[in-house]
């Protein structure tokens, strides 16, 4: 009887087949010992091992076939696993070119607010100057001209500038306990918002 009588071959994996075939192949070893030690009693006329020789014969005729259709089947699965193989890499790279793609798509949005940023930070920075610029020239005007010696009254943008590039260079988390550019001008300026919060109240 063949050993795979009950087997479904073409759902084995090729590890499944390589060990059904170490089986198959031991068997043929033993019963070809087997033949060897019934040949001479079978020559010599012995009836018993006549039918015994037989036996084993079908028996190693039917294991090489199994072998046959093993070592098919084993390039069928092995075909068969590389193209599976083969599908799922094609499918991680499918995969992950298209995080790239989404990814490629996300950096050029965040890129275009960094330009709009930009844009508003220049305007930000031009505006401190030229705010700083008129509020010197009315004071002047007004016949109360500013001291410069508060930090802020004058190159109030820089510290702006200067802030920016610290970011930028990556020294920003150094400068952690630097009081923010709005704080610098709300004391540079602190007697002109006190006198205005007071008109207010009247």
């Amino acid at each position: 009887m063949s050993m795979l009588a009950n087997a479904n071959v073409a759902t084995l994996t090729s590890a499944q087949i390589d060990g059904n075939l170490a089986v198959a192949r031991d068997l043929i070893g033993q019963l070809e010992d087997q033949s060897r030690d019934f040949s001479l009693p079978a020559a010599s006329g012995d009836e018993a091992a006549v039918a015994l020789l037989a036996n084993v014969r079908a028996q190693i005729r039917q294991a090489t076939e199994d072998v046959s259709v093993l070592e098919l089947a084993r390039q069928v699965a092995i075909a068969s696993e590389l193209n599976a193989a083969k599908m799922k890499d094609e499918a991680y790279r499918a995969r992950h070119h298209q995080t790239a793609r989404e990814r490629a798509a996300e950096i050029v949005k965040r890129a275009v607010r960094a330009d709009e940023l930009l844009a508003e930070l220049k305007a930000a920075i031009g505006g401190i100057a030229e705010t700083e610029r008129a509020i010197w020239n009315a004071l002047r005007d007004a016949g109360e001209p500013p001291g410069d010696a508060i930090v802020g009254r004058k190159n109030l943008s820089q510290f702006a500038v200067d802030r920016v590039v610290a970011f930028s260079n990556g020294n920003d988390r150094l400068n952690a306990n630097r009081p923010l550019v709005a704080e610098i001008a709300r004391r540079a300026w602190a007697n002109l918002l006190i006198v205005e919060d007071e008109a207010d109240d009247i």
